[in-house]
């Protein structure tokens, strides 16, 4: 499996957290849609040892959740390292202007990311 789509799910923590567990098990997810899913720092931990292990994640969509600042400055964190990922949906969270400089480090990482493999296609 490349991709996984959960939008617009109600999903149970602890059901997330199985998924990732699952997830850093196969590597192959290059896609993952978690929009409007209902998710919240408490899964941040897994969802930031799925992000750290993936070798082939190169889109996330976390959209429409309630991710506080706090936690997209763990999440950044750990983005920022991932080589692969080149597209990245934060919209409508609880993002605020203080995490500002911390979410213009990570798109000039995936930015520099996607040049670099831009560059080693052609």
């Amino acid at each position: 499996m490349s991709e996984l789509r959960l939008a617009t799910c109600e999903i149970p923590s602890n059901v997330v957290k199985d998924l990732f567990s699952v997830l850093k098990e196969k590597n192959s997810l290059q896609k993952l849609e978690m929009s409007n899913a209902n998710l919240d720092g408490s899964i941040l931990k897994d969802l930031i040892s799925f992000v750290e292990t993936s070798i082939r994640l190169e889109e996330l969509n976390i959209s429409w959740n309630k991710f506080s600042p706090y936690d997209f400055e763990k999440l950044f964190r750990t983005l920022s390292k991932n080589k692969r990922l080149h597209e990245l949906n934060l919209s409508w969270n609880n993002v605020s202007e203080n995490i500002i400089p911390a979410q213009k480090k990570i798109e000039s990482a995936i930015e520099d990311n996607f040049e670099a493999r831009k560059r080693s296609i052609d």
